[in-house]
């Protein structure tokens, strides 16, 4: 009896040790498929972000054959303030450069080299130098991360007077003038 009695206990124990075992495990993977299911966000967000700026260099491809100074001047754009100084950025920028675009400003959050843009012309902002925003005196700003448009286009929109544009929406513009 005294054995069937052990056999019990270690058998409930065993299985008690199972169950814990089983809940740790199943624990472990919740937290794993959070991470995977963040991975999966984060490489989608990166895609999407991907295909934006395809998008755009295709856009910017197809109008190879306009001018873009003259065609920002159409509009009314004589003094260009440009946001972002990634590849894209440095892209437009020497293209509106080549063009003898009148370049006042080149925008960033992050710090850059100013030694990469050729001319001394150019005043560089910090968004963080809230005081040069509301004084600079372009007609329009150009954003080129255009996968981030609205958020920089609202965090401007408090210190700066004149128009806000993306990149793409110009060139948009632009090809179907």
């Amino acid at each position: 009896m005294k054995n069937k009695k052990y056999f019990t206990i270690t058998a409930e124990l065993l299985f008690l040790l199972i169950l814990i075992r089983l809940y740790f495990n199943n624990q472990k993977l919740k937290k794993e498929n959070s991470e995977n299911i963040n991975n999966i966000d984060k490489l989608s967000n990166k895609n999407n972000k991907l295909e934006s700026y395809y998008e755009l260099y295709n856009l910017w491809i197809k109008s190879k054959d306009i001018i873009l100074k003259n065609a920002l001047e159409k509009m009314g754009y004589n003094t260009i303030a440009i946001y972002g100084c990634g590849v894209i950025g440095k892209n437009l920028i020497s293209v509106l450069q080549y063009e003898n675009a009148n370049i006042k400003y080149i925008i960033d959050k992050e710090d850059f080299k100013k030694q990469e843009i050729e001319n001394k012309d150019i005043q560089y902002i910090n968004t963080l130098e809230i005081d040069k925003l509301k004084k600079m005196k372009a007609d329009v700003i150009i954003i080129t991360p255009i996968f981030s448009f609205k958020e920089i286009s609202e965090s401007l929109k408090e210190h700066v007077v004149c128009d806000i544009c993306s990149f793409k929406d110009l060139l948009e513009v632009i090809q179907y003038e």
